[in-house]
C-alpha cells in the first residue's frame, strides 16, 4: 500500500444557493489490485481475522470480507507459502491424463 497526491474536485453549495466548484489536493490511499496481495498481507489479514472477525479485518486492510472468508479457508496453504508470493499456481493435476499423453504424443507426431 502506499499513498499518492490526487487532484479532487469538489463542489459545494454556497451562500445564496450558488454551486462552487473547488479544486483541492488530497491524499489518497492506493490499494493493491486483488490478484496482487502477497502471502505476508493475506497471513496479517487472518491474524487480525481471528482476533477479531471477517468484516473488520477487510475493514482494517482495504479487502473484502469474501476475500478473508476465502484466505480464511487457504490458512494451511498460505502458511506453507513463501511470504513474497502472489498466488498459488502448480501442483495442478490433470483430469484426464490418458487423454493428454495420447494428444501429447499426436502432437510430437506432427512435428516430425
Amino acid at each position: 500500500m502506499h499513498f499518492r497526491m490526487v487532484y479532487h474536485r469538489k463542489t459545494t453549495r454556497g451562500s445564496y444557493g450558488v454551486s462552487c466548484s473547488h479544486i483541492c489536493l488530497k491524499w489518497l490511499l492506493v490499494l493493491p489490485r486483488e490478484s496482487d496481495h502477497r502471502t505476508m498481507l493475506k497471513l496479517r489479514v487472518i491474524q487480525f481475522a481471528e482476533n477479531s472477525n471477517n468484516y473488520a479485518a477487510g475493514r482494517e486492510f482495504g479487502v473484502s470480507e469474501k476475500l478473508v472468508r476465502d484466505w480464511r479457508k487457504q490458512v494451511d496453504v498460505l502458511r506453507e507459502m513463501a511470504k513474497t508470493k502472489r498466488a498459488r499456481r502448480g501442483d495442478h493435476q490433470a483430469n484426464f491424463p490418458a487423454l493428454e499423453a495420447s494428444l501429447y504424443e499426436w502432437i510430437v507426431d506432427l512435428r516430425h
